[in-house]
Order: structure tokens, then sequence, then C-alpha cells
């Protein structure tokens, strides 16, 4: 990698004279690429693996376009996300973050044939339970189980091992 770019200074120097610096170049065809490698190492070993690209590492349009156009699925933790990885033509979005908003629950559902809502809490569980209900609508959902030993009150960051049973009952039928 070094290497190429070392070979292609003078086109990078020219830009930098042109457009001053810093200057981000993003080279599509380099993302795909990479995208690509990155998905036959998975799929070689396991062929039904899902791979999500994480909007937060690199929130371009441009980026998250290549991403989506490679076969990635896009994961989003805000509604900003959401709206982008929609825009960008994802077909297969995480919606995770332990602060999701009524409004951006609401997205979600409005998107429920691409959505996999990320649920973090119980109270997440209720709010999402009844949005669906308002809206009589079913969404796919997933829950982050914690990475510490239980603690059976609030934690924004996932359910407690001991607690996902009982979480997933009341899922079931919420």
């Amino acid at each position: 990698l070094v290497q190429s770019c070392l070979e292609r200074r003078h086109f990078f120097l020219d830009l930098a004279g042109r457009h001053g610096s810093p200057l981000y170049l993003l080279e599509e065809a380099a993302l795909q690429e990479r995208a690509a490698s990155f998905q036959a190492a998975f799929r070689s070993e396991l062929p039904d693996f899902d791979i999500f690209f994480p909007v937060k590492a690199n929130s371009h349009p441009l980026v998250v376009k290549t991403m989506v156009q490679a076969g990635l699925g896009l994961e989003v933790s805000s509604g900003m996300e959401l709206d982008w990885a929609v825009q960008a033509g994802s077909r297969r979005i995480l919606f995770s973050g332990p602060a999701k908003t009524d409004d951006e629950l609401e997205l979600a559902l409005r998107h429920h044939d691409r959505v996999t809502v990320i649920m973090d809490s119980w109270r997440e569980l209720e709010r999402l339970a009844e949005l669906t209900s308002r809206h009589k609508q079913v969404i796919s959902a997933g829950v982050r189980m914690a990475a510490g030993a239980g603690n059976s009150s609030w934690g924004k960051f996932g359910i407690a091992l001991d607690e996902l049973r009982p979480f997933a009952e009341q899922a079931s039928i919420s």
C-alpha cells in the first residue's frame, strides 16, 4: 500500500497543490477491493456469514454507498446514521446504541423490511413493544448482552446473562 502511494506521489502532490492540504482522497475501487477481500476471507470458512460496516468508522457518503454496493450491511448507532444508511440503499441495517429516541425507533419501524433493532435494556424493549403495537408493525430485533456480571437494574450497554431468558420470554410476547 505504501509503495503504491509512493509510486503515485506526483499525482497526490499535484492534487494537494491544487486543493490545499490536508486533503482526503477516497478511491472507490480500492474500497471495493478491500471489502471484497474481507468478505472472501470470512466466507471461505463461514458461507452464511453477514458482514456489517460500522458507519461510525467513516460516515462519508461515498464510503457508506461503496460498502453497500460491495454487499456489506451497515451498522448504525443514531437516527442520523440510520437515515444515511437508508439513503445509501442498504437492505440490511443493524441499529444499535443505548440512547435511541422514539423518533429514531419510529424511523426504524418505517424501514422494518431492512432494519434490525439491537436492544440494550428492558426499557428499550418496553418502548419498542409500545411503538410496534401502536403502528401495528413487526420489526426484527436482537439483544446486546452485557459484558459484566448480572446487574438486574438498568444498564445502557446490554442485558446481563442471567436476565437473557426472561428478556427473551418478554420479547416473544410483546
